[in-house]
């Protein structure tokens, strides 16, 4: 998108806006039920965090997910510490096991159960505060305007698949440390390093930095 956008300088062409963004036009019907499944859940109106606990699963790309594990630890701390605030759980068939595991380590939160994905992104837009690594609920939360953005940093986070906000909030993975080219460079081939080194990377992003970045908004939200 950023290269296309270039070539109107070539062709004498100013831009029409000074930073590009994302549009979403969804009809009435996907944001009735948007409204309908969080009224029958009584989170129509209230504060809640949503979370897409997976990621792309073709080539290597499942090994920069944030372990299962970690994100067990943090259901579970962030229950405890804000049981007022809600956790809404996203994303498609692949990712019900990771949800099943969390159940079964013990994790209280609700499943976006949506007929389709623009139901999906209907109801991100009613979120407070959405965190992810780099997907596309990544881009629908920034498309639908999250108030609060958080992205988990991962071996394939180059400038390209940026949010397209200025808002948004980057978790740092420190083994990563800038160098995303030497795992990544969008040319066909998987995430460079072995599954072990790779799972590695994403461990080392602890369940307290996520929580210290979030633990912000919650409070506000629970003093105010």
């Amino acid at each position: 998108m950023d290269n296309n956008a270039r070539l109107w300088a070539l062709l004498g062409l100013p831009p029409r806006l000074p930073s590009p963004g994302y549009e979403v036009f969804l009809s009435e019907e996907e944001r009735r039920w948007a409204v309908g499944w969080l009224e029958n859940r009584k989170l129509l109106g209230r504060p809640w965090l949503g979370i897409h606990t997976g990621s792309g699963g073709t080539k290597n790309l499942a090994l920069r997910r944030w372990p299962v594990g970690h994100y067990a630890r943090l259901l579970q701390e962030w229950r405890r510490r804000y049981p007022s605030i809600p956790v809404v759980l996203f994303g498609a068939q692949e990712e019900r096991a990771l949800h099943g595991q969390l159940r079964q380590a013990g994790a209280e939160f609700v499943e976006a159960e949506s007929p389709g994905l623009r139901d999906a992104m209907a109801l991100v837009g009613h979120a407070q505060g959405f965190l992810s690594v780099d997907t596309v609920f990544m881009h629908i939360a920034a498309a639908m305007g999250v108030p609060r953005q958080w992205v988990i940093e991962t071996p394939t986070l180059n400038r390209p698949v940026h949010p397209r906000r200025v808002d948004w909030t980057l978790i740092p993975n420190p083994s990563i440390a800038g160098r995303h080219l030497d795992f990544y460079r969008y040319d066909g081939r998987p995430i460079a390093g072995t599954a072990d080194e790779l799972l590695g990377i994403m461990s080392s992003v602890s369940v307290e930095s996520v929580l210290g970045f979030l633990e912000p908004w919650a409070a506000g939200i629970r003093t105010g």
